[in-house]
């Protein structure tokens, strides 16, 4: 910058910036980096320390000489003598019909969209890569633009005339019909209209007379991709364009080893002097000098003015609110019934799961109907591990049965040894002790045979016998297996159906979800044409507004109505009507659109439109994100509902077990909690006792305080009615005593004095008899106080007031202050009326 500070490329077609560009530069930039602080930039974690951008006027100035010179490079002479300095570059061709919001909305758009390339644990330390890679340099413009600490930003653009093997693709023009209420120019007087250096060839503001236009060009000066009706005029008169823009930031980030941002929840790390109270940027930390209150800048504006607008937003917000709130019910009444619909389904299903998996319950009681025994073992248990169980047994009893057989063969062998040696044994005694006949003999051993016959005989027979058993056993063990199997198998076709039509529902749940998605991307793709479709209509009726507010002057002032018929009476009446009926139609367009937006005039309905298509934008973006969290948390109930069924069966073994010691400690507790509550009772008592007899010593010791006190005669030269009242007015409070031992010692010693003094006493029958009939009142007052229904209750001393009739009481002392006052007071004496507040 410092060496080309006072040249620019030959290739210049125009450049700089207007108060709009600016205003779009920075709302752009201010918008991409509050989604990022609030999370919703997509890979990125959100930022506590994302700071709102405001513009720099030397930053643009930097900007705008290197921007001049049409060059594809970075300006290496950038940094100031407040702070380092980033820059972010992007060349683009200029295609036809493009407008200005659009070049800047792509070229901040390429910037940001680095976020896709950048791994999110450089966010907690950037590391600096290789431009050569396939994703270029967009991590790092995209670091530059997001860097939490960088708050300064000035940018500019420059239009360049491509050279002849420019490398950028263009549209071809295509030649459209006259017509003859177009109203369109070429690019050439576009640009120009706004630009803060041009070229000698082009800074020429004398086109912009709007009767030369008329004459020249059917076409308006406020669109820039038209169409001519010669061809080749357009290729002669309209070079190929190059859009180069360029922006700086300060302070300058892309440090390596530092963080972008601080990770974590928005808006709890803004440095010292910001915070976060911007209503447009919610997730941005805000400079607290520089707050503004919904855009109010213009001197203008007057108090009215400035409450009309402040009505309109609320009256927006409102209607917003509103229409959010109706939204947000209708939505919780259709997730509120799908929810309940698929907890049935769920029920339904998880029932049949459990019915395919572990088989079918009922089925095995009928099985077991005739034997008692495995209906009783066997109840409620799962078909898998009956079948387990039953083969267990099976398999012990065919064990048993194989070791009987075994232990009766032993004991036959046995037995037929014992046979031959018994025959033997005879054989040897009878031929020993004296000789047989050879007839004999031979009968003997005939009979030999024939008992040896008849022994294998008897065996056979027997296990013949044990062998028709044995069958019998197995042929009801068979048909009894094959009724199993029976069941078995169609366990497992219910169980391969069952599993076939979840595997169809999930199929067809799968493809209803894919055409309710394809759906709603043709209808996001829809609106969004028609939104722009809308903003660009909105922007041609804005720029035809603006031309003929500049067209005519003298004759049509902003925001009033004004008879158009007094003006063109001479004029020819088809004029007159065409020019009446458009300007009629122009204006009536604007007011609904501005009834529709509740804006105060016409300059602001661009404005209004432009927020709310962000507010729509950032709505879908929200809502999408609320979906993922709501089916997250969908999913993540149905794996806790998994695990409590798994939790609950598997804990039911040791349940039992549990449950005893839950009632051993609740007894122990309950135990505890009464030995406590008598404690409790037993401490009351006590303390109430103990309050009792302090209280009753207290006023025994105030009883007694006139014993052993010298008598001191009163003065009688005061009246007796203004004594009582003094002494009424002045009742000392006596002191009590808290201390238990000193009061029962001080009783004691009263006590004793008082009974010395009374037994020196002359005390005659009446006064023995009168104190007799007060002691035994007293002692009836006692008992029907404290033994009320029979119950023993303990006490301490009975309260009592001794009554002299020689001293007055309290009420009597009263009386006689209330007859003194009257007798001072006259009849004629009128009191004060007390002033009212």
């Amino acid at each position: 910058m410092c060496l080309a500070k006072d040249k620019q490329s030959p290739r210049l077609f125009a450049s700089g910036m207007t108060m709009w560009m600016r205003y779009q530069m920075l709302l752009l930039h201010n918008r991409n980096r509050d989604n990022i602080a609030m999370g919703l930039e997509a890979g990125q974690p959100p930022a506590t320390n994302m700071r709102k951008m405001y513009w720099d006027y030397e930053l643009e100035e930097m900007a705008e000489i290197w921007a001049r010179q049409c060059q594809k490079r970075h300006d290496e002479c950038r940094n100031t003598i407040r702070y380092n300095v980033l820059q972010n570059m992007d060349v683009r061709p200029l295609a036809p019909r493009v407008t200005e919001a659009q070049l800047l909305a792509d070229a901040v758009g390429a910037w940001f969209s680095g976020s896709r390339m950048l791994n999110p644990d450089h966010v907690w330390s950037f590391r600096l890569s290789n431009c050569s890679a396939p994703g270029g340099c967009n991590a790092h413009w995209y670091s530059a633009a997001a860097w939490a600490s960088t708050w300064r930003v000035g940018c500019s653009q420059a239009l360049c005339k491509a050279s002849k093997r420019a490398c950028a693709n263009y549209r071809k023009r295509r030649t459209l019909a006259d017509t003859t209420n177009s109203t369109r120019t070429s690019n050439k007087l576009n640009l120009v209209s706004r630009t803060k250096y041009s070229s000698s060839e082009y800074n020429s503001f004398d086109d912009l007379d709007t009767t030369k236009l008329n004459q020249q060009v059917n076409g308006s000066p406020l669109h820039r991709g038209t169409y001519r009706q010669n061809q080749k005029e357009d290729k002669d008169q309209e070079p190929h364009i190059l859009a180069f823009t360029f922006c700086n930031y300060g302070p300058a980030g892309n440090i390596e080893g530092f963080p972008i941002y601080d990770t974590g929840t928005t808006c709890t790390n803004c440095p010292q002097g910001t915070h976060c109270g911007d209503r447009t940027h919610r997730g941005l930390c805000t400079v607290a000098a520089k707050v503004r209150i919904h855009g109010m800048q213009d001197e203008s504006w007057v108090i009215k003015d400035k409450i009309n607008q402040y009505r309109g937003l609320i009256r927006l917000y409102e209607r917003d609110r509103k229409i959010h709130e109706g939204d947000l019910t209708k939505q919780k009444r259709r997730y509120s019934r799908d929810i309940r619909q698929l907890r049935k389904e769920i029920n339904v299903k998880r029932d049949e799961l459990g019915v395919a998996v572990y088989g079918d319950k009922q089925f095995l009681r009928n099985a077991f109907q005739e034997h008692r025994r495995l209906q009783l073992t066997y109840m409620n248990s799962q078909a898998d591990k009956v079948l387990e169980s039953i083969h267990q047994e099976n398999f012990n009893k065919r064990k048993q049965l194989d070791r009987i057989r075994y232990t009766k063969k032993k004991k036959m062998e046995k037995f037929r040894l014992a046979q031959l040696e018994a025959a033997e044994l005879r054989d040897r005694l009878l031929f020993e002790v004296g000789g047989k006949l050879p007839a004999e003999k031979k009968e003997q051993a005939v009979a030999n045979y024939v008992q040896r016959a008849s022994i294998k005989k008897n065996a056979a027979l027997a296990i013949k016998v044990m062998y028709k058993k044995i069958l019998d056993i197995l042929k009801k063990d068979s048909s009894y297996f094959t009724v199993v199997l029976e069941a078995l198998k169609l366990d497992c076709r219910a169980q391969g159906k069952c599993l076939m039509g979840a595997t169809e529902m999930g199929q067809l749940a799968m493809e209803y979800l894919d055409d309710r998605k394809y759906e709603f991307s043709m209808l996001e793709q829809e609106i969004k044409t028609n939104m722009k479709e809308r903003n660009r209509t909105l922007k041609l009726a804005r720029r035809e507004i603006a031309y003929l507010t500049n067209s005519f002057p003298n004759l049509i002032r902003k925001e009033e109505a004004t008879n158009l018929d007094d003006l063109y009476e001479d004029e020819d009446a088809a004029s007159k009507h065409s020019v009446h009926w458009e300007l009629e139609e122009v204006t009536g367009i604007c007011k609904r659109l501005q009834r529709a937006t509740l804006v105060p005039s016409f300059d602001r309905i661009l404005l209004r439109l432009q927020e709310q298509t962000y507010q729509s934008e950032r709505l879908m973006m929200q809502l999408t994100l609320n979906s993922t969290k709501r089916d997250a948390l969908i999913e993540d109930r149905k794996h806790a509902v998994l695990m409590l069924d798994t939790l609950k069966n598997v804990g039911q073994e040791s349940t039992a077990e549990y449950v005893k010691i839950k009632k051993q400690l609740k007894a122990e507790i309950d135990a505890e909690y009464k030995e406590e509550k008598n404690l409790t009772r037993a401490l009351d008592e006590k303390g109430k006792l103990i309050i009792e007899m302090k209280t009753s010593l207290q006023q025994i010791n105030q009883l007694l305080s006139s014993v052993g006190a010298p008598n001191a005669p009163r003065p009688d030269t005061v009246p007796q009615a203004i004594k009582y009242a003094v002494e009424d007015q002045i009742q000392p409070i006596p002191d009590l005593e808290s201390d238990f031992d000193k009061l029962i010692l001080v009783a004691r010693q009263k006590l004793t004095v008082l009974m010395n003094a009374v037994s020196k006493m002359d005390v005659g029958p009446e006064v023995r008899l009168y104190a007799n009939s007060f002691y035994h009142n007293i002692l009836a007052r006692t008992m029907r106080d404290n033994y009320k229904d029979e119950v023993l209750a303990e006490g301490g001393l009975i309260e009592f007031e001794m009554e002299d009739p020689n001293v007055p009481s309290h009420a009597v002392i009263k009386l006689r202050s209330k007859q003194l006052v009257e007798a001072q007071v006259s009849e004629f004496d009128v009191p004060d009326e007390p002033r009212k507040k």
